[in-house]
């Protein structure tokens, strides 16, 4: 702990000097009408310096270097414009006047992401990614973060219950993927094989842009990053206010649905001048029972016991966030943020269609983030960036279940804190830049099981909870990885890290049957490595190529749960399990013209010591008698060898000047080698395609979603009582939604999904899709 208190205090000691006679830019942003545009980034190329437009088209930025520089001026709907030759002095103001930025349709992949680390376009990465921009997250207008995730290519959403959302890439989910929030890590020892709502915790209200990562990505990441990597990035207050003045803005924003009565309402506030800068935002959330469509041909999913509502499957939540960013010089910055979201009573609906209970609740749902960032930038010509990172993660769930009127109440609790340290140097020599880092992470994990009276409400604590109390996880790596430019056209991306986790808890008697174990030490290594490799054939067409090892080291989740699992089943611990192991390669090519974009990927991956439940014995006995109901006792295995193979697809075609057509579409097709049978949860051929139109200060969508029947089950899919035993059905919505402008601060957005009013479910779902849905929205800015 004085470690942690050390390095936050450096953070704040790291001395600058500011200078007195830097410069800075200003000017006024409009479209071809002379209506100011909003929200435009604009930047010094190749340096760090940027802002934004305010709401009157105006932009300010400050604490520019004497120089001469290039500005860009970047947004979605807009061509990217530039100008050349902007000479700053000392002290000097320069007025660059009125900028006209040229109305078009783009395909939204030119934006920065942090798939190598660095900071580059889509266009000039190797590996297959996606960015959601803020526009169009604003755009879409998703219920959660997993929502807005739905529509791009390659990422299926599964729905355990209205308030869950696990995104599942190339076949693989829930713990096979790594979170991140502002790029620290989310996952922690807990977080379970099966889908889960942990990407819904992070309150998309408050999101500048999600990037996601396709394939493995353990050699920046470590482990989990099997299926790929989503980094959900917050929003950060502006820096661009004149000197010695402070400055502010207001935000509010409020949605409504008809499906299920959404209630949301956001406020932020921020607070900046030219050295530092506050974000302060909360959202409060009400979602009531969602009615299902009332359109099927599919009795199989027909289930619901009260009419087309869903019930019970609404409840509330709320979200806290702050950041504080602060620049002692040009060229070094500390951000301090922190997140708090909070969800209580979240009926696990598909328990309550299948009569198997008659009370289940997720229950809570809280998480909590605070971390410090301290990032500083050289001129050198070797050392370029240097950057620490020091976090807090709490994340607490619970479980409140109850089989029948007379049976006892099930009250499970546990807590993790997670402490993370991370470090990152950026550096560059004669066409090699390097990216070398580590992070060490520490969980401490609390858990408990009490079981109460219906009658008396009397508790009586059980011998250990889902987890080990007191249980610890420890993980810790170390990487580098070089972006190698062969040449203007070739370039190649090697990388290698090594990881090392450690884990100790006990098992006391009544979980293993009489046989007490104490003081369980366990550890595991993993070294990983990568390469890829883009070539532009052309000024249009590059070529992909990426092979990578990816692992995920058994975490508390599967060594030691205790506790009830999907369908009828209990699972019981084993710790005696291995990582298990990826190896997978994949090729691309990507096309980028100003009439059409895309990308189409081809990958093949191999899994072994691939871990899954398996039949297992309990005091001798296959079955479990727990609050009354007889369960089957399964355990977590190293079930063998299997392969995953696959493709994504995305296009964007401009048709006319402001007209254009868009999809995407993907398929994974996944076989154990060793059980004979298809991988568990893999989704069918699934996408999207639509027609968007933009228009001065509107813009009209009309898209279909689409997915096909999947009936290639494994044994654990059809143990699952959310998978009809022929299959999930396949389905397809039409959908309608535009934005207007008519004020610059004031966007009103409107949606109708679910036209048609269909019935469906996303495979593996618990619970099915909302019917016809009426959205609206309105967002303030002043």
């Amino acid at each position: 702990m004085k470690l942690y208190m050390f390095c936050f205090l450096l953070m704040f000691l790291i001395p600058g000097v500011l200078p007195a006679q830097n410069g800075a830019i200003t000017g006024v942003i409009a479209d071809p009408q002379g209506q100011p545009i909003s929200d435009v980034r604009i930047s010094l190329h190749k340096q760090k310096l940027a802002g934004y437009s305010d709401p009157a088209g105006r932009f300010h930025i400050y604490n520019i270097p004497p120089g001469v520089y290039q500005l860009v001026f970047k947004h979605v709907g807009y061509e990217v414009h530039r100008r050349d030759s902007i000479r700053v002095a000392a002290g000097q103001t320069v007025d660059v006047g009125r900028v006209v930025l040229t109305e078009t349709v783009l395909l939204l992949s030119g934006s920065f992401v942090t798939a190598t680390q660095t900071g580059r376009t889509l266009a000039d990465i190797p590996v297959a990614a996606t960015l959601v921009p803020r526009e169009l997250l604003e755009e879409r207008n998703g219920k959660t973060s997993a929502e807005v995730l739905r529509e791009e290519s390659g990422i299926f959403v599964q729905k355990t219950n209205h308030g869950g959302g696990s995104a599942i890439i190339r076949g693989l989910s829930s713990n096979q993927i790594l979170l991140l929030v502002d790029g620290v890590r989310l996952n922690n020892s807990t977080y379970r094989l099966g889908n889960h709502q942990y990407l819904t915790t992070v309150d998309n209200n408050a999101l500048e842009r999600i990037e996601v990562v396709h394939g493995p990505t353990s050699v920046l990441y470590g482990s989990d990053a099997l299926g790929g990597v989503i980094n959900l990035i917050t929003r950060r207050p502006p820096l661009h206010a004149a000197a010695g003045t402070l400055q502010s803005d207001i935000s509010l924003f409020g949605r409504y649905a008809s499906a299920d009565g959404e209630r949301t309402g956001r406020a932020e506030l921020s607070l900046y001048n030219h050295r530092w800068a506050l974000l302060v935002g909360a959202s409060r959330k009400h979602f009531g029972d969602l009615r299902r469509g009332g359109n099927s041909d599919d009795p199989e999913i027909e289930n619901s016991t009260n009419g087309l509502k869903q019930s019970p499957s609404g409840f509330d939540g709320y979200d806290l966030d702050a950041k504080l960013v602060f620049v002692p010089t040009p060229r070094s910055e500390l951000l301090i943020a922190f997140q708090q979201f909070r969800q209580d009573e979240i009926p696990r609906y598909d328990k309550y269609e299948s009569g198997d209970n008659v009370l289940w609740l997720y229950s809570p749902q809280h998480r909590q983030l605070s971390y410090g960032k301290f990032t500083q930038h050289f001129e050198q010509d070797f050392l370029k960036q240097a950057q620490v990172t020091l976090s807090f993660n709490r994340q607490e769930e619970g479980r409140i279940t109850q089989k029948g009127p007379e049976d006892d109440i099930v009250r499970e609790r546990d807590r993790v804190n997670t402490y993370g340290l991370a470090a990152r140097i950026v550096a560059g020599y004669k066409g090699h830049q390097f990216s070398l880092g580590g992070e060490v992470y520490l969980d401490d994990v609390a858990s408990r099981r009490v079981l109460e009276n219906p009658h008396t409400a009397r508790p009586t604590p059980e011998a250990r909870g889902r987890y080990p109390d007191g249980a610890g996880y420890q993980s810790f790596g170390v990487y580098i990885q070089d972006e190698w430019h062969l040449s203007a056209r070739w370039m190649v991306l090697p990388g290698v890290r090594f990881s090392y986790f450690r884990t100790a808890f006990d098992l006391p008697a009544a979980v293993l049957g009489g046989v007490d174990l104490d003081n369980i030490n366990l550890d595991f290594s993993a070294l990983t490595a990568s390469i890829g490799s883009m070539y532009r054939i052309s000024p249009v067409f590059s070529l992909t190529a990426n092979a990578g090892q990816a692992f995920r080291a058994p975490n508390l989740s599967d060594l030691s749960k205790f506790g009830e699992s999907k369908g009828n089943t209990f699972e019981v611990p084993n710790a005696a399990l291995k990582p298990e192991k990826l190896l997978s390669v994949d090729a691309g090519i990507r096309w980028n013209h100003s009439r059409m974009q895309g990308s189409l990927v081809g990958y093949y991956a191999v899994v072994s010591d691939l871990l899954g439940s398996v039949p297992a014995l309990f005091n001798g006995s296959p079955q479990i008698i727990a609050a009354g109901d007889t369960l089957q006792v399964k355990r977590k295995e190293n079930i063998g060898k299997a392969y995953l193979s696959g493709f994504e697809f995305s296009f964007n075609a401009n048709l006319r000047a402001r007209l254009s057509w868009y999809g995407n579409a993907a398929y994974t097709y996944g076989q154990s080698t060793t059980a004979d049978e298809p991988i568990s949860k893999i989704p069918p051929f699934f996408g999207l395609m639509g027609l968007r139109y933009h228009y001065h200060r509107w813009q009209a969508a009309f898209y279909a979603r689409f997915a096909a029947r999947q009936n290639r089950l494994s044994a654990d899919d059809l143990d699952d009582p959310r998978i009809p035993n022929t299959g999930t059905p396949g389905w397809y919505t039409l959908n309608l939604r535009g934005n207007f402008q008519p004020t610059p601060g004031i966007t009103l957005t409107l949606a109708l999904e679910n036209v048609l009013d269909k019935n469906y479910r996303e495979h593996a779902s618990g619970i099915n899709g909302p019917g016809r849905n009426l959205v609206v929205s309105l967002r303030l800015l002043h």
